[in-house]
Formats: structure tokens, sequence, C-alpha cells
């Protein structure tokens, strides 16, 4: 009989994301047991892993509660070591031969000594572009022609890279860096199209086919753009069919038949009752969030008031958000400038508001849906110093902004916000919030040492 297995892990931690995929692709039975990294239970380090760090697991002893671990199994943490500790113990994931067990680890120490540094220390610090396209032009020289790291087998090189390649697909496409505005999106299309990167491209696709990667890698969540289409359906009170798309390994139709860009949110409006992932070419096709929210308004008659003056404010608001709110958000959290940015233009949505209700009034109106996942997000940032801003700032605008009599309207309004159903239904907390926080987290922390201690 097998003996117990407990991984202590966390969705927002690619370190751990390894160790997941390990585990699907070996066939391991274990038990998923998911710490907030935010709020570690107190049990953690005492009785999993002194470091207090994911990933960790227990193994063998008695099966028990996994917030109690027993003194009796054994504790081991660090993903490289973990790597190699599924592959002993299923007898997969490492071939046989000597020569090809060194080949799958001089792979890994690739990516531990060359690709993550290049990344992180773009992503991070805002070091030439360049540094990317040269790491992964060495880890591309590394790959056969075809397969997998090594071959034709996935082993336990792959999933050391895997959680690493998805995360820089979202940093380069939705522009999450310390680089200037547009360079990410610019590296992104290079290496989605330059035929240079044809290996490259080819091995991502393997790997993000796999399903351990699909079992373990949900990007949807990580975007608030799609979830403010989310809010207003939900609000307009609108019967739809929600079609999850896995944004690293996107069906070959999305882009034909739905959405040329290949992003979310899209919807496909009228014609027949069809499967979602077979749309219909009599539907309409809308993309954008901003539009959506205009759509959603327009065919449910809810979401924007009657009167013209205040539907003209409605989109000043959301001018607002587009305009001064979300670019001051991110400037500060990716590209470290100051905490300060953020105040003033909470201070500018502040003063659009009136005094009580929502942004125009006692009415929820699509501009508090664009602002919504912005808002939220916003908090758990701060609260927790998640960016690339000077350390500290971070808490001290949180604590500015709960406690400061300056910011009371705007408190008042986020808490009313995040009580509408429709927010609830839309946020789930660790998978969203915490996904992009933390992880930012980590990549901060991995750029701060010249050897990663997650490694």
């Amino acid at each position: 009989m097998a003996k117990q297995l407990t991984l202590y892990t966390a969705k927002v931690c690619p370190y751990a994301h390894r160790v997941e995929i390990a585990l699907q692709e070996a066939g391991v039975p274990f038990i998923r047991f998911e710490i907030n990294l935010q709020n570690k239970p107190e049990w953690y380090a005492s009785k999993a892993n002194p470091a207090s760090k994911v990933p960790a697991i227990t193994y063998g002893g008695p099966a028990v509660d996994p917030s109690d671990p027993s003194p009796e199994s054994e504790k081991i943490a660090e993903s490289l070591v973990l790597l190699e500790f599924v592959a002993d113990i299923s007898g997969k994931l490492l071939p046989a031969d000597p020569v090809g067990r060194a080949r799958v680890r001089f792979f890994i120490d690739a990516v531990s000594n060359q690709f993550l540094p290049a990344m992180w220390g773009t992503v991070l610090r805002g070091e030439p572009i360049e540094n990317v396209f040269n790491a992964l032009d060495k880890l591309q020289a590394l790959l056969p022609a075809e397969g997998f790291a090594i071959g034709n087998e996935f082993t336990i090189a792959d999933a050391s890279v895997a959680p690493f390649l998805a995360r820089l697909e979202v940093i380069l496409k939705m522009g999450f860096g310390s680089f200037k505005d547009g360079t990410g999106k610019n590296v992104y299309e290079t290496l989605q199209s330059d035929p240079k990167f044809a290996r490259y491209r080819k091995y991502y696709s393997d790997l993000t086919a796999r399903e351990s990667f699909k079992k373990t890698w949900d990007e949807e969540e990580v975007c608030p753009y799609a979830q403010r289409v989310e809010i207003a359906l939900q609000e307009a009170g609108i019967d739809f069919t929600r079609f999850e798309i896995d944004l690293q390994n996107k069906p070959h139709w999305y882009a034909t038949l739905v959405n040329p860009a290949s992003k979310v949110p899209a919807v496909a409006y009228g014609g027949p009752c069809v499967d979602p992932s077979q749309p219909s070419p009599e539907s309409e096709k809308i993309v954008e969030s901003l539009v959506l929210l205009e759509f959603i308004a327009d065919i449910s008659c809810k979401l924007l008031p009657a009167d013209p003056v205040l539907r003209a404010r409605v989109r000043l608001f959301i001018n607002a958000v587009s305009g001064s709110f979300d670019p001051a958000l991110w400037a500060s959290v990716l590209r470290g400038e100051p905490v300060a940015n953020i105040l003033s233009a909470v201070e500018k949505i502040q003063a659009l508001l009136p005094s009580d209700g929502f942004a125009v009034g006692p009415e929820f109106t699509i501009a508090d849906a664009a602002l919504a996942p912005f808002l939220a997000r916003l908090e758990i940032i701060l609260k927790n110093d998640f960016g690339a801003f000077e350390e500290g700032t971070g808490k001290e605008a949180y604590e500015l902004l709960e406690s400061n009599p300056k910011y009371a309207r705007y408190r008042q309004y986020s808490c009313d916000i995040k009580a509408r159903d429709s927010f609830e239904k839309t946020f789930p907390e660790e998978a969203v919030v915490t996904r992009l926080a933390e992880r930012h987290a980590e990549r901060k922390a991995q750029v701060a040492k010249p050897k990663c201690p997650f490694l």
C-alpha cells in the first residue's frame, strides 16, 4: 500500500506548481492542502516546514487531518528536491540511463541559473529585455528537435520550467513588468511569430497541452478585465453560458471563430444555441471589456441611467478609471513608481463619487463594474506590500486608506462594492487576488539573493 503523501502548496507559487505537475504526471496519489501565504496557519512552520514556505510534503506516517501533521511522517521541502523525490518514489520522470538523468539535471541547472535570473531581472528590475530573449535562446538550444526537454518522455526537467514559462507569457502579454510600456507585448508578439523561436513555441505548446498542466494552472483567474464583464452580467440578471478559455493552451478555433485578437473577455450573441466550443457563424462576436459593459447595459436596459447627463457621468467615471486609476496602480506595482501616485488616483476617483451610493448615485452601474476588480486587487497589493515600490510604502498607503478621514468616502464605496453578490460570485480571493499578488512577491524574493531559497 502506498504511503500517504500530503502536499502543502499555493496556487500562486510557481515553485509549488512544479511539484503538483510532477505528482500528476507520476500518478502518485496525494492530498493537496492549500496554504494561504498571506495568512499562514500557526502550526505550519512547527509541524510541516520550519522555513514556512511552500512547497512542502509530509510522507508516510498515519493518515491524519492535513492541518495537524503527524510527527511520524517525514517532512520534505524545496521544489527541486521534491521533484527528484517524486521521481524516486514513482520510478517515473527520470530516465533509467545515467546519461539521460545527467541531461535532465543539466537542463534544470540551466533553468535555475540562466533562465530564471534573466526573467526576474527583466520583470522586477527592468534589466534589458534582450536578456530574456538570450535566455530563451539558450534554453531552446538545449531542446531536441522534437518532444520534451531531453526527448520523447516528459521528465522533471519539464516540470521545473513549465510554471515559469506560463507566467512569463502572462507577464509579457499583459505588460506586467518593470520594463517600458509596450515592451512586454512586443516581446510576446516576437516570441509568437519570429521563426527563430519556432522550437520554443512548439515546446511550450506541448507542455501546456499536458493534462498535468491543465489541472494545475488557470490563467483566467488573473484577468480583472474579464471579471468586469462577469460582474455586469450578474448585475443585469442576464442568462449566459460561461465558457472558460485556457489562455495557455487556447483552442485552435478561438481566434478564428470568436476573437481574432485571441483574448478574453469575448461574447457570442444571438444565433442558434450551439456547443460553446463550436460557435455559430450566425452569432455576433463582441470583445473588449469596456465595449462589453456598454453592450450588456444596452441589451438589459440596466446598469446605465436613462438620464443623458448621468450616462455621461458614468462614462466620465470609466474614463477616470482607465486613464488615471489603472495606469497609476500598475506603474507603482510593476515599475516601482511612487505609491503616492496611487493615493492621488484614489483621491481623483473619490472626488467623482456622490456623497453616498455608487459611482453616480444609488444604483450600481457599469462604472462600478469597471472599477471593482481593480479596487479589490489594490487592497491586497498594498496591504501586503506586493509591488516594485519602496518596501513598506504599500503598507503605509493601505493604512492611510483604511484610517485617514480623508479617504472615508472611498472606504465606504469600496465596502459597498465588495458586498454586492455579483462581486462575491466572481472574486474568489485566494484564487484571483493572491495569485498575482503573491506571485509578484515570490519574484521579488527570487532576485533579492544570488541563489533563490526556493530552488
